[in-house]
């Protein structure tokens, strides 16, 4: 395996903004923009009461909901 340099590092603590898209908080999304860049970090995070099928780059995903 070859090793990889480190070009740069940012710390990602305490620098989230946090939004929900719903009413009842099951949407969260965190966003962040690296300091001295124009690079925005998005995590979307879903919670999951029914399965969902998802479709990403040609291929077909099924998530289970664990409730």
């Amino acid at each position: 395996m070859a090793q990889c340099d480190t070009v740069k590092q940012y710390p990602l603590q305490n620098n989230w903004n946090v939004t929900s898209n719903d009413k009842n908080g099951s949407n969260v999304t965190f966003t962040q923009i690296l300091n001295e860049t124009e690079c925005q970090i998005v995590l979307s995070i879903q919670e999951i009461e029914n399965d969902i099928q998802y479709s990403f780059a040609g291929l077909e995903f099924k998530l289970d909901s664990i409730i």
